[in-house]
C-alpha cells in the first residue's frame, strides 16, 4: 500500500480501510475523467469504468469539462471564497435559477437555503419544520390567551363549572383546588397550554430510509447499524411502512394533542378543545437509494401527501440522489405528480466538483427570520454556486435526459435476459433512470456453504464488487442499508458500448454464482490474475442443501472452527483450486469480518430413542490464527465472537453449548465466560474418556501388554494429564510422572493421590483381582499389611514414604523432571505447554510405543510419526448411533463419526443436563460418568484420532 492509502487508514477511517483491504477494494485512484477512474497497478495505469458514480454524485461524470471551465473561470477571476455578510451574487444567481426551474415544473415559488451537503440539506428541512410548527402553535396559544384575557374582564366569580373543565384540571393539576372564579381557572388553562406547547415535536419517516448521519438526519435514517448509540438523541422519529397509509394515519392520530380555551354559556364555564398535530413533517425519499433502490409506490406517495395536508403536516421530499436528472426528469417529484412542501437537493448539484446542498422552502411559509436563525460558514461560497448553476444548465439538456432513459432500458432489458439464462441468482432489477439496484438472491437452500454464508453475513455484495473491479475493471458497491443490492449509478453520459460491457461482466458473474464456483468469484482476493472472460467456468453446483426441519425439543450447540486452512476444501469444493497458503490468506483476510453463524443443523437419535438437535456454530478462522492471538495476548476479538455464538445459540433455543478446538482453551475451560443464562461444556471429560479408550485399544495392536507396561505422563502437573494418570494406574505396572524442570514438587500431590487411590483399591478388592499400580505396591510389606487392618488412622503421606523406602527402584510411581526417562515407557501421554516439540526419535526406546499427544502445540516432533515401532495418536473419534450419514462440512472425519468434545455436547443434550459440565478442571469420576452415559446412548469409539482437532 502506498503512503497515501496508509495514512487514510491510519488517520482517517481505520475500520473502513480494514474492510476495504479485506476485499481488495482499497485502491488509491489518482485521476478521474468522464466515466472512468484511473489507478496504477504494477507500474501500469488501469482504467476503471465507474458505475458507482460517487454514490449518485457524478451524474455528469468525473471532471466534466464544462463544469471545470466554469470553476476555472471563477478561480482566474479571483472570486472570493469567504465573503459572508455581503451580497453574494453567485449564490443569489444560483437560487434564482433553481427557483425558476422548479417553479416551472411544480408551480411553487421557493426560497433556497444553501448548505454543504445532503445531510445538512435535510437538517435545514428538519429545522424549518420545527420552526414552522413552533410559530403555528405559538400563534394559536397567543390567540387563546388573548381570548381568555378578554373574557376575564367580562366574567367574575360564581360561575357554574362544567364537569369537562374539572376533569381536565384535576388530571393535569391534581394538587390544585378549583375555585369558581373565571380568572383562577383561566390561569390554570394557560399553564396547561404552556406545558402542551413545550411537548417534543415528532417526525415521520419511512422504513428502510436513509437521509444522512448527522444528529437530526440520522434519526430519520432507518438502519439501526448507524444510530444504535444515538437513537435516544435528536428529534423523535416514527418510521412507517412505505406501502401502508393506515400506518401513516395512525402515527399522525397517535401524535395529536390539544390546546384548550374556555367559553361561558348560561353562566356555565365550559372547555373548548383545539386539536393540533405534534408531527412537524413527513420525510420521504421517492426512491430509497441506500435502502436498495426501491421505488416508492406512486399511489402511496400521493395518498400520503393528501393525508399529511389534511392534518397540517408538511411533506418533505429527499431528492438528494433522485434529483439533477438522474431519474430522467430533473426531480422525481415530476413523475410522481406531487409538489412537496420542502425539497432537499445535493450530490449532482455540485457536479462532482464541489460540496453543496440546497433546501427549497416555499416562500409562503419561509418566515420572517429563518435566514437569520440558520447559517453556515462555508455555505453559499461562490465557487460551489458557479459550478451548481452550470450543473443546472447541463441537467436541463433533453439529449442528456433521453440518454439516461435509453441506457437505463438497455441495462434493465439485458439483466432480465441474463436472469432467464441463470435463474435464481438475480432477484430483481429495479429503479428509474440511472438510479438502479441489482439485487442478488442466493437461495436459502443453495448447495454452496460459502455463498449462503456470504449472503447471510451481508458480504456478498462487497465480494461481487471486488470481483467486478478486479476481473472487469468496473467499479460499484452495495447499497449501505441493503447490501445484497449492487447500485448502478453511472454518469448520464454513459454509452451503449459501456452498458454492453457492464452486461457482459454481469453475465459471467451470474454464471459463476449459478455454477457455485467460489474460486472464480474470490480468486482476486489472493492476487490471481484475471481469467479470459470467455474461458469455461467449472460447474461445482451441488444438490440443494436442506436445513433440518424436524422439530426437536432438546437443542444444543457446538462452537467449532477450521483446524487448518485446507479444511475449507471439505467445506467448499471449489476451494480445491487454491493452494494452502492462498486459503490461509483468504481466511486471514475475512475472519475479522465474519460473525458467528449456524453452519449446519443435525438431529441425532440415541439407541434409547431420545433425540437432540445440534446447531453447528462457528466462525471462519483457523487454529494457527487463534494460536497467534494467544501468543499476542489479544483474545478480546475472539471472546467477542464466542459471546456472539452464545447469544445466537440461546436465541435458537439451545440449552447447552459445547466448546471445540481452541475455544475451550481461550476461555480458560469456560471459566472466563460471564454469560450465565446457558450451560457450557468443554468436552474434556469425554475427550479424556475416548483418549484413554483409544490407548487401551491401540496398545494390543502393537502387542503391548498393559500389565507389563510403563505409562509416562509428560507435563503431569496438568489437569488432563492427572486424569489420564489416575486412570492408567489401574492397568500398568509403573507410572512415570514427568514435571517441568526444577518443579517436581508440583507433581508429588498427583503421585500421592494415585498412591492413596491404590491403597483404597487394595482394601476393597480381593487380592487376586488387584491390578496395575496397586498390584506393584503390594510388594511393599507396609502396604500388604493394610489388607488386614482398618484405614481410618492411616497417614497416607507417611505410608507413601515407607513404601518408597521398602521398594526402592521398584516403587511403581516415579516423579521426576528428567524427560529422558520416557526411554523405558510403552505408553506416553504428552501434555505440556512448551512452544516447540520436546520429544524426538532418539529419546524413545526400541520397543513398541503408543504416544497420545494432546499438547498445544505438539510435543512430539513430526519425524517420530514415521518410526515403525511408534503409533502417535491424539485421542479418539466417536461413532454416533443411528447416524451413518452424520457429517459436518469442514471437519475431516468419516461419515457417522464426530470428535469426542462434540459428542459430549450431544450426550449432555440427550440427558437433558442443564448445568455446566466439563467446566474448569475435570475429575476421573466425571470421565467415568460421561463414559457410562455414552454407553447408555450407544456412542462408541470409532477409531484412534491421528490428526489435530484444535
Amino acid at each position: 500500500m502506498n503512503n497515501i492509502s496508509h495514512n487514510y487508514g491510519k488517520y482517517c477511517k481505520p475500520n473502513l480501510v480494514n474492510q476495504l483491504q479485506s476485499l481488495s477494494l482499497d485502491i488509491p485512484y489518482h485521476r478521474g475523467e468522464g466515466n472512468y477512474l484511473f489507478y496504477n497497478r504494477k507500474g501500469k495505469e488501469i482504467k476503471v469504468l465507474d458505475f458507482l458514480g460517487g454514490f449518485g454524485t457524478l451524474i455528469f461524470g468525473h471532471n466534466n469539462e464544462q463544469l471545470l471551465n466554469a470553476l476555472k473561470k471563477g478561480l482566474d477571476e479571483r472570486i472570493p471564497f469567504a465573503s459572508q455578510g455581503s451580497n453574494r451574487r453567485e449564490a443569489g444567481d444560483l437560487a434564482y435559477e433553481l427557483n425558476r426551474m422548479i417553479k416551472e415544473k411544480l408551480n411553487e415559488d421557493y426560497l433556497i437555503i444553501l448548505s454543504n451537503s445532503g445531510t445538512e440539506a435535510i437538517e435545514v428541512c428538519i429545522k424549518h419544520c420545527f420552526y414552522t410548527q413552533y410559530h403555528k402553535h405559538k400563534k394559536k396559544k397567543e390567540q387563546i390567551e388573548a381570548s381568555l384575557k378578554k373574557m376575564s374582564n367580562k366574567w367574575g366569580d360564581n360561575l357554574e363549572i362544567d364537569a369537562s373543565v374539572i376533569k381536565v384540571i384535576k388530571n393535569n393539576f391534581p394538587e390544585e383546588s378549583i375555585h369558581s372564579g373565571f380568572t383562577s381557572i383561566a390561569t390554570l388553562i394557560k399553564n396547561l397550554n404552556d406545558n402542551i406547547f413545550e411537548r417534543r415535536p415528532v417526525l415521520i419517516g419511512l422504513k428502510n430510509a436513509f437521509h444522512g448521519k448527522t444528529m437530526g438526519s440520522i434519526q430519520l435514517t432507518y438502519n439501526m447499524e448507524y444510530k444504535r448509540e444515538l437513537c435516544h438523541s435528536g428529534p423523535k422519529t416514527i418510521h412507517v411502512c412505505a406501502s401502508n397509509t393506515d400506518e401513516l394515519q395512525a402515527a399522525i392520530k397517535n401524535n395529536t394533542a390539544c390546546f384548550f380555551s374556555l367559553s361561558v354559556e348560561n353562566k356555565c364555564l365550559k372547555l373548548i378543545e383545539h386539536p393540533f398535530t405534534l408531527v412537524a413533517g413527513f420525510v420521504a425519499e421517492p426512491i430509497q437509494g441506500e435502502g436498495g433502490m426501491k421505488v416508492i409506490d406512486k399511489d402511496f406517495l400521493v395518498k400520503a401527501a393528501e393525508i399529511c395536508r389534511a392534518s397540517d403536516v408538511p411533506v418533505v421530499f429527499d431528492e438528494i440522489q433522485t434529483g439533477m436528472g438522474r431519474t430522467g426528469t430533473f426531480l422525481f417529484a415530476e413523475q410522481v405528480g406531487i409538489t412537496p412542501d420542502y425539497i432537499a437537493l445535493s450530490k449532482g448539484l455540485g457536479g462532482g466538483l464541489t460540496k453543496i446542498g440546497a433546501t427549497l422552502i416555499p416562500r409562503r411559509i419561509f418566515g420572517e427570520d429563518f435566514d437569520k436563525i440558520h447559517s453556515s460558514t462555508f455555505a453559499e461560497d461562490s465557487f460551489s454556486a458557479i459550478v451548481a448553476k452550470k450543473s443546472l444548465e447541463l441537467a436541463e439538456d433533453k439529449t442528456f435526459l433521453i440518454n439516461i432513459l435509453q441506457r437505463s432500458c438497455q441495462i434493465k432489458k439485458g439483466i432480465i435476459e441474463i436472469s432467464a439464462v441463470f435463474p435464481g441468482i438475480i432477484e430483481e432489477i429495479r429503479g428509474v433512470g440511472f438510479m438502479l439496484g441489482l439485487e442478488f438472491k442466493i437461495p436459502e437452500f443453495s448447495g454452496s456453504n460459502c455463498l449462503r454464508l456470504l449472503a447471510d453475513q451481508d458480504m456478498l455484495g462487497y465480494v461481487i464488487s471486488g470481483y467486478l473491479l478486479h476481473e472487469f475493471d468496473i467499479r460499484t458497491l452495495p447499497c449501505l442499508s441493503n447490501k445484497s443490492v449492487i447500485r448502478i449509478e453511472p454518469s448520464g453520459y454513459t454509452t451503449e458500448d459501456e452498458c454492453n460491457y457492464f452486461l457482459k461482466a454481469i453475465t459471467r458473474l451470474c454464471e459463476i454464482l449459478y455454477k457455485e464456483n467460489i474460486y472464480e468469484l474470490c480468486k482476486f482476493m489472493v492476487g490471481r490474475h484475471r481469467s479470459e472472460t470467455s474461458a469455461p467456468i467449472k460447474n461445482y453446483r451441488k444438490p440443494s442443501f436442506r436445513k433440518q426441519t424436524e422439530q426437536c425439543e432438546k437443542k444444543v450447540a457446538f462452537i467449532g472452527h477450521f483446524i487448518k486452512a485446507s479444511d475449507m476444501i471439505d467445506w467448499e469444493d471449489s476451494f480445491e483450486r487454491f493452494t494452502e497458503s492462498e486459503l490461509e490468506q483468504i481466511i486471514e483476510t475475512i475472519y475479522p469480518l465474519i460473525s458467528p453463524f449456524v453452519s449446519d443443523r443435525k438431529i441425532v437419535t440415541s439407541v434409547t430413542g431420545e433425540k437432540v438437535q445440534l446447531d453447528m456454530m462457528g466462525f471462519i478462522i483457523t487454529s494457527t490464527i487463534i494460536a497467534r492471538h494467544m501468543r499476542e495476548n489479544n483474545l478480546q476479538p475472539l471472546l467477542k465472537k464466542i459471546n456472539d455464538c452464545l447469544q445466537l445459540a440461546e436465541s435458537n433455543g439451545c440449552t447447552m453449548v459445547g466448546f471445540g478446538g481452541f475455544t475451550s482453551i481461550i476461555t480458560g475451560n469456560c471459566k472466563n465466560i460471564s454469560m450465565d443464562t446457558i450451560s457450557y461444556t468443554t468436552g474434556n471429560a469425554f475427550t479424556a474418556a475416548m483418549g484413554l479408550k483409544a490407548i487401551l485399544t491401540e496398545a494390543p495392536k502393537l502387542n503391548i501388554k498393559l500389565e507389563n507396561a510403563t505409562f509416562t505422563a509428560v507435563g503431569a502437573a496438568g489437569n488432563i494429564a492427572s486424569v489420564y494418570s489416575e486412570f492408567m494406574a489401574q492397568y500398568v505396572k509403573k507410572i512415570i510422572l514427568i514435571g517441568a524442570k526444577g518443579r517436581v514438587e508440583n507433581i508429588i500431590s498427583l503421585a500421592l493421590k494415585i498412591f492413596t487411590s491404590c491403597i483404597h483399591n487394595i482394601q476393597a478388592v480381593p487380592e487376586n483381582e488387584i491390578t496395575g499400580i496397586a498390584r506393584a505396591l503390594m510388594m511393599a510389606p507396609s502396604v500388604k499389611k493394610l489388607k488386614t487392618v482398618e484405614l481410618a488412622q492411616t497417614n497416607y503421606q507417611d505410608l507413601y514414604k515407607y513404601a518408597i523406602n521398602e521398594l526402592g527402584e521398584d516403587f511403581p510411581i516415579v516423579t521426576t523432571d528428567e524427560i529422558s526417562m520416557i526411554k523405558e515407557a510403552n505408553l506416553i501421554l504428552c501434555s505440556t505447554n512448551t512452544p516447540n516439540a520436546i520429544i524426538f526419535p532418539q529419546m524413545l526406546g526400541k520397543h513398541a510405543i503408543v504416544i497420545c499427544d494432546i499438547a498445544l502445540p505438539f510435543d512430539v516432533e513430526h519425524s517420530v510419526r514415521s518410526m515403525v515401532n511408534v503409533k502417535v495418536i491424539e485421542g479418539g473419534i466417536v461413532r454416533i448411533p443411528n447416524a451413518d450419514d452424520f457429517k459436518i462440512p469442514g471437519i475431516l472425519l468419516p461419515k457417522g463419526t464426530a470428535y469426542a468434545c462434540m459428542s459430549e455436547t450431544l450426550l449432555l443434550g440427550l440427558e437433558g443436563v442443564r448445568n455446566n459440565y466439563s467446566y474448569g478442571n475435570i475429575s476421573l469420576d466425571q470421565v467415568k460418568e460421561i463414559y457410562q452415559i455414552s454407553k447408555t446412548h450407544g456412542f462408541e469409539l470409532g477409531q484412534a484420532k491421528l490428526e489435530r482437532s484444535f
